[in-house]
């Protein structure tokens, strides 16, 4: 059917953490309309939005596991992960450390404009 590639999206999903440790794939459907997320959000072809992206998923996987997963292992033998999933979960973690100012540090402080 109808296939676009996107060259940049502003949107967010956890395809894009677990592609660093793991071989991944994110497909985008079309069939909504509206903004994402928002109160007009509504799927306006359901078989854009979901019949079609449904059946590619389970055609994927069919590809990837038949003749013994021969693809599967291909895919997984090829793939260089960016971080290990402990590098990965160090990062994530280190993003949300918190920390408590002492008066000292904070004398020493300026706002600048």
């Amino acid at each position: 059917e109808n296939v676009s590639t996107k060259q940049h999206g502003g949107g967010s999903t956890d395809m894009g953490d677990v592609s660093h440790f793991l071989p991944a794939v994110h497909p985008y459907a079309r069939g909504a309309i509206g903004a994402g997320h928002g109160a007009d959000f509504q799927i306006a072809d359901y078989t854009l939005a979901v019949q079609n992206p449904a059946k590619a998923i389970a055609l994927t996987v069919i590809d990837l596991l038949s003749k013994g997963a021969v693809e599967a292992r291909r895919v997984q033998a090829e793939f260089k992960p960016l971080m290990t999933k402990e590098s990965y979960l160090a990062h994530m973690r280190g993003l949300t450390e918190r920390r408590r100012w002492t008066a000292a540090e904070l004398e020493g402080t300026t706002a600048t404009g």
